[in-house]
């Protein structure tokens, strides 16, 4: 059983994958910032037991903090999980939000039992949450570095500006 700030989270492990390639897209397209936190040991160890291996590499080969000058912000889950679980109305530790957008909306993995999985997103602006993609895999291979997610999603055009 995960424990995260002394809570007791009833998840089980997510299914782990070979990591060859999976985040290389993603870090081309956006790459680290130069100051990078990295996880503290109680973060690792929840994380290692919620989480597929390809993100706790990301955090610790990287880190939390900006990516891409900032379009992205790989987070702290315990910085946006009160906010992200404020707007679902409930506390529900299979929701572990891992990115946020320079604009504030939330990617957030979800743990779906049965070793099934997604990515999603909360729109704090339109007030929606959308599936992302069925899998983590294809959201760091394919949707992030999607150019009309880059486009519209991330609204990259009023970022720059």
């Amino acid at each position: 059983m995960a424990v995260l700030g002394g809570v007791k989270l009833g998840l089980f492990k997510a299914k782990k994958m070979d990591s060859h390639g999976i985040l290389d897209k993603f870090l081309e397209n956006y790459k680290p910032g130069e100051c990078l936190t990295k996880p503290d040991d109680e973060l690792l160890r929840f994380g290692q037991n919620v989480l597929p291996a390809e993100i706790i590499a990301l955090w610790t080969n990287y880190g939390f903090g900006e990516y891409g000058d900032g379009i992205l912000k790989v987070v702290d889950p315990r910085e946006y999980m009160g906010s992200l679980y404020s707007w679902l109305g409930k506390e529900d530790f299979s929701k572990i939000p891992i990115i946020v957008t320079a604009f504030g909306d939330i990617f957030y993995f979800r743990n779906l039992g049965d070793g099934e999985t997604d990515f999603s997103i909360l729109d704090v602006h339109y007030r929606k949450i959308e599936v992302c993609t069925y899998s983590w895999e294809a959201f760091f291979k394919d949707y992030i570095v999607d150019k009309t997610v880059i486009r519209n999603i991330l609204r990259e055009k009023l970022y720059e500006e």
